[in-house]
């Protein structure tokens, strides 16, 4: 009996080890985010998306007054609707798992037949392709944490990850099974045959909900498609029609659904008003501050990740293999992707950090592609051990520098929880006494390593927050000019001038509740 195409890889005692030591890299990458995780409170817009819930009334009245992104509102209003402080925190560490894992297998097929991959140079052995498949998962784990623009807004902050984590998870397993189905030598043996017809029905299904993720990912996805589409068309086939082709179709119509229900949502038009400056200026005046202005400061954000795809692609034009030469081009795709991706956002009324994370995504999936050259057939022998030896400096240099990052976070993340177990504890008490007011203090923040994207977002919703808590009272924060670790500390730290204010909001509030209604 014939075993299924998915366990035929776990027969070779090679390709075993390497699924070993990849299991290994990915527990731990979850052991290393997971108690990040936990140590974030809930913030910002948390409260908000827990109040929205999931019902279709909900769904539709935020659809038409706020954000076409269904896919992203659902599942975080989903996760947070469980009120599980644990479950959430384990949500959200698995699809940074996953996309640091999909990062890794997207560019991972076979994009010729064998008779026409003709190796200029030794290919790698089979004994060092396991460690170097782990030493690109790590790479690529330690790129995106350092070179992420906005670490603790994307991965730390449940809303600002279902928007930017969760949906290039589902954009990159759509994307991988996309170029699988178009680029990928298509197996005859009836087992594979069967895996195959899976896969079309995933990827067709996927189609709808990918494209509804987030909109400048899903416009570059979209034109990589397309390009993708064309060139299995018009040079691969020479223009001849096949069945492949109206899969493709199918997907892009499917793909093209869903990031229209996305663009075209009302609640874009209504949010969009919000923003009058911005709606004042011609298009002239957009396009001269978006590429002048934000766009620069974008590229200095992304440095890390743009130089090392830059320095990659010098090197890998020593590699003469024609794999290196299809991955190389996947490379200059995933950049085009990139480029478009930032290009785009010429339409956006404002470019925080956090938008940047397509941008990164694509620029690490070029180098993901540019890697898997180097594991799996290397060019002449000399330029092999020099790649490998800078690449193992690289990725030991860039260690380090994670572990002081990793360290400083946990420290301030451990503080911040034990800040926020004294902001509850101030809030429960203001509600047992029937306060009107609740003045609960900012968070302090220890150094870290890269003070402007590592700590989680401020922003602070006080009604929905007073809802989530169950009270009536209004909830303000005050400064803090240090740590604290009591609600005496926090308090001491109030001056005069906030004491005598506070004293004199609640003096009025008490007042208030005793007038008869």
């Amino acid at each position: 009996m014939t075993r299924p195409a998915l366990y035929q890889p776990f027969q070779d005692r090679q390709a075993r080890k390497t699924w070993m030591l990849m299991s290994l890299a990915l527990l731990a990458c979850f052991a290393l985010m997971w108690p990040l995780q936990w140590l974030t409170p809930m913030h910002s817009d948390d409260y908000a998306y827990t109040h929205k819930g999931i019902g279709w009334a909900a769904t539709w009245k935020h659809y038409t007054s706020w954000s076409g992104r269904l896919v992203a509102d659902f599942l975080s209003s989903a996760v947070l609707s469980q009120r599980s402080h644990g479950f959430a925190a384990t949500v959200n560490t698995l699809a940074f798992v996953a996309l640091i894992a999909l990062l890794w297998w997207l560019p991972r097929f076979e994009c010729a037949p064998r008779a026409q991959a003709t190796p200029a140079g030794p290919s790698s052995s089979p004994s060092s392709q396991a460690a170097n498949a782990v030493q690109t998962f790590a790479l690529l784990f330690l790129l995106y944490w350092l070179g992420n623009p906005a670490l603790g807004e994307i991965n730390f902050w449940l809303v600002g990850s279902a928007n930017y984590v969760w949906t290039n998870v589902l954009q990159l397993l759509f994307l991988g099974l996309y170029l699988r189905e178009a680029l990928a030598v298509r197996a005859v043996a009836p087992a594979s045959r069967a895996g195959n017809s899976w896969r079309s029905v995933l990827t067709l299904l996927l189609s709808p909900i990918a494209g509804c993720t987030n909109e400048n990912t899903s416009l570059s996805t979209l034109l990589l498609m397309g390009l993708v589409g064309l060139h299995v068309l018009l040079v691969r086939d020479g223009g001849r029609w096949r069945a492949v082709h109206g899969r493709l179709l199918a997907y892009g119509v499917g793909y093209a659904l869903g990031m229209a229900a996305l663009l075209l949502a009302p609640g874009n038009a209504v949010r969009q008003q919000i923003f009058i400056k911005w709606n004042k200026l011609g298009w002239d005046d957009r396009i001269l501050l978006h590429f002048t202005e934000r766009v620069p400061l974008a590229l200095h954000h992304l440095g890390l990740v743009l130089l090392t795809v830059l320095v990659l692609l010098l090197i890998t034009q020593r590699l003469t293999a024609a794999p290196n030469r299809q991955h190389r081009a996947l490379s200059w795709l995933f950049m085009l992707a990139a480029v478009f991706s930032l290009a785009i956002m010429v339409a956006s009324p404002v470019l925080p950090q956090r938008s940047l994370a397509g941008t990164h995504m694509y620029l690490l999936l070029a180098i993901s592609a540019l890697l898997v050259s180097w594991e799996q057939h290397g060019g002449d022998a000399g330029t092999t051990r020099r790649l490998r030896r800078g690449l193992n400096v690289f990725t030991v240099g860039l260690a380090l520098v994670f572990a002081l990052s990793h360290g400083l976070m946990l420290r301030a993340y451990h503080q911040v929880a034990q800040q926020n177990t004294v902001r509850q504890q101030i809030i429960h008490e203001g509600m047992a006494r029937g306060d009107v007011y609740i003045f609960i203090p900012k968070y302090h923040w220890l150094p870290l390593l890269r003070d402007e994207s590592e700590p989680f977002t401020e922003f602070f919703n006080d009604e929905m927050m007073s809802w989530y808590e169950g009270t009536w009272a209004a909830i303000r924060q005050f400064e803090v000019s240090g740590p604290y670790r009591t609600a005496e500390q926090a308090r001491a730290m109030l001056s005069p001038g906030q004491k005598a204010a506070q004293q004199a909001m609640q003096a009025w509030g008490r007042d208030i509740r005793k007038r008869p209604r």
